[in-house]
């Protein structure tokens, strides 16, 4: 009897609000009083609609309470609306989004979803008296998604601003020597490689994301490096060199590129300073390396996933305030337990909810189903499960009983069964069961981790023995708290691998050890002062200032090995080569360096975190790249700087054939 009233029973969408106090009627909802409210939210502890015992306290924020702590008032009401999604049946080609951050979820939730949002914002338009803050699932994915393209015009800016740049630089102002297709062109590499990359990125598995949207203004930067490079190199190998073929100017600009460089008034002012400051340029480096130093030692590890979201969305909003009036609230979490024969493990499943709830400082607001179980069965069976030994068959019949009871029918979500769960039948096999939690809220990896790590010990000693023996705990929260605890290790061991890496190309092209010994210096001084001053501009370790940094990594090696590349190539004293190679590579340099700064320029004005992350470090790599590749460098290679190429030391003028030289030269030729 009791099993046909129940199959004959409506069932309901999931709903935590506090209008089930009034069974969602909306007469009596208009008929209420604040006395009324404050009666019925300090006396209900069940709910007139679902019959689970629910704390209705939870959803208040901001509470007011009198001197004998009953609740009076409150600033912030809070509704949670569950959707059933069935994980078999999601697939991201079809509901995926072009961020690749998409939820779990399936075309009806999806739309249901959509339909929420767009009236919780007609909602938020027209409310008046309250406000009116919101989230749906789909929330996080639809905001990242749409931050993809959101900056687009800015992009749009750079290009126009790196083309009026590159023709300023390569062409002459005339309209002659006005070198619109040369720019062109350069830029249409830059936007060949770029396209180049994703497809090879595609190719290899990797998913264009939120954080890639930075790329093309970086590659704006780096990339017009090497136009002015080689445009400079081929005025000044073919000036006048009219009889060679154009195959023949193009093979001597590409062997010589980088070498050849006109004198500005930058590099004069730089050169100044490698002859005559020496001992001040070694002071600021010093201090510069010093306060890198103490920065990066001062660097924080920290993510948070509202940094992702502009403050003008509703999920931000929604964010803000929920953390202001519900700040105890915690990160949702669950406990799974796979093909265990649960009959024999209820012992061990005890053992492990006592460890848990022990925990009170980490873990809160612990929903399972055994402690209900336990009650429901030594009331109505006389068995105490936490030492009596239930058969399989007694399990699978009271399990059954239970999940249908007015006190376990909140637990049926609990569960999924190797076949349908059907009143008055024994249960199937269990193939997942799980309990409900919170972590509570932490203030950064210092404390979270440590609870995560504590959970995943107290599964691991649970000692199941039967069954597949999984156990796990799972949330959203923990993608990111996973990702914080390698992403300090990952940072520093890719550097390392990263610098390793450089001063072996670096050695295999250059061949000198001791020049190659000095470019990585200048890289480990650009790498220790970007991560330190990122400090002091409130930068923190995070997935996005670890790929900046990782790229940073290849950019700033540019300065210093141009300039050791040049030095070697020049006869002379340390100093005399030192400042040839200065004047003559150091135009292509800052030249290369503005570019990028330029480039990144428009980054500032974005509202995204990923692009305002991507200026500070790159304007960082730029400035202490460019300082210590053409000014701390040349100083140190003019005190204990390597001696020229073999080559060019045996066709090098002895200094008396360097004076007759000098006079001959003076002479009105022949």
């Amino acid at each position: 009897m009791y099993c046909r009233i129940i199959n004959k029973l409506d069932t309901a969408c999931m709903e935590h609000s506090v209008l089930e106090l009034w069974k969602f009627s909306q007469q009596k909802i208009h008929n209420l009083t604040e006395e009324k409210i404050i009666k019925a939210l300090n006396r209900t502890t069940v709910s007139p609609v679902y019959g689970h015992s629910t704390d209705y306290v939870q959803l208040l924020g901001g509470i007011r309470r009198n001197g004998t702590g009953h609740i009076v008032g409150a600033s912030a009401l809070l509704s949670l609306y569950m959707v059933h999604v069935d994980f078999l049946s999601v697939n991201f080609d079809e509901n995926g989004n072009e961020a690749g951050t998409a939820d779990w979820a399936t075309t009806p939730i999806l739309k249901w979803e959509q339909k929420f949002m767009d009236m919780m914002e007609n909602v938020t338009r027209h409310a008046q008296e309250i406000e009116v803050f919101y989230e749906a699932g789909r929330s996080f994915a639809d905001i990242s998604a749409a931050a993809m393209f959101q900056d687009i015009d800015k992009l749009i800016i750079g290009i126009v601003m790196m083309f009026i740049y590159i023709q300023l630089i390569v062409s002459k102002f005339n309209l002659v020597e006005c070198r619109l297709l040369v720019g062109s062109i350069g830029l249409l590499c830059i936007l060949m490689a770029f396209i180049v990359a994703c497809g090879f990125c595609s190719l290899l598995g990797i998913s264009y994301g939120p954080v890639h949207t930075a790329l093309p203004f970086l590659l704006l930067g780096i990339g017009v490096d090497d136009m002015f490079v080689i445009v400079t190199c081929w005025k000044n190998l073919n000036l006048g060199n009219n009889q060679a073929s154009l195959p023949e100017k193009i093979g001597r600009t590409l062997q010589h590129a980088g070498t050849s460089i006109t004198v500005t008034t930058v590099t004069d002012i730089t050169a100044f300073l490698v002859g005559s400051l020496t001992f001040l340029v070694i002071i600021l480096t010093l201090g510069l390396a010093a306060a890198g130093i103490r920065g990066c030692i001062l660097l924080k590890q920290k993510f948070d996933p509202n940094w992702f979201l502009a403050k003008h969305t509703h999920l931000y909003k929604f964010n803000m305030e929920r953390a202001k009036f519900f700040p105890d609230i915690g990160q949702d979490a669950e406990i799974y337990f796979g093909r265990l024969n649960y009959s024999a493990e209820l012992p061990n499943i005890y053992r492990l909810l006592t460890q848990f709830k022990k925990e009170e400082n980490i873990i809160k607001n612990l929903e399972e189903w055994y402690s209900g179980f336990r009650y429901y069965v030594n009331r109505n069976i006389g068995k105490d499960i936490a030492t009596d030994i239930l058969s399989d068959d007694e399990f699978s019949t009271y399990i059954s009983k239970y999940l249908f009871s007015p006190i376990g029918s909140k637990h049926q979500k609990n569960f999924r069964f190797d076949g349908h769960l059907r009143c008055g039948q024994p249960a199937p096999p269990i193939t997942v069961s799980s309990f409900d939690f919170k972590f509570k809220l932490f203030d950064g990896p210092e404390e979270f981790l440590p609870a995560m790590n504590k959970v995943k010990k107290l599964l691991h000693e649970s000692n199941f023995t039967t069954g597949d023996r999984f156990s796990t705990v799972w949330g959203k929260v923990l993608a990111n708290w996973v990702t914080d605890e390698v992403i300090d290790t990952e940072l520093y061991r890719n550097l390392s691998l990263a610098c390793v890496c450089v001063m072996v190309c670096t050695l295999l092209l250059i061949i000198n050890i001791m020049a190659c010994l000095s470019v990585f210096l200048c890289v480990l001084l650009t790498l220790v002062s970007v991560g330190g001053f990122l400090h002091y501009w409130g930068q923190t370790i995070d997935s996005t200032s670890c790929i900046g940094l990782q790229l940073a990594t290849g950019l700033c090696v540019d300065y210093a090995a141009h300039i050791c590349l040049a030095f070697l190539s020049r006869t002379g004293t340390r100093s005399a080569r030192a400042l040839d190679a200065v004047t003559s590579i150091g135009p292509a340099i800052y030249s290369g360096g503005l570019s990028t700064l330029l480039a990144i320029s428009m980054l500032a004005l974005s509202d995204s975190y990923i692009f305002t992350s991507f200026f500070k470090i790159f304007f960082l790599v730029v400035m202490f790249g460019l300082f210590y590749g053409t000014m701390f460098l040349p100083v140190l290679l003019s005190l204990i700087g390597p001696k020229p190429y073999e080559s060019l030391q045996a066709t090098a003028p002895q200094p008396e054939e360097m004076k007759v030289y000098s006079l001959c030269n003076a002479e009105e030729p022949s």
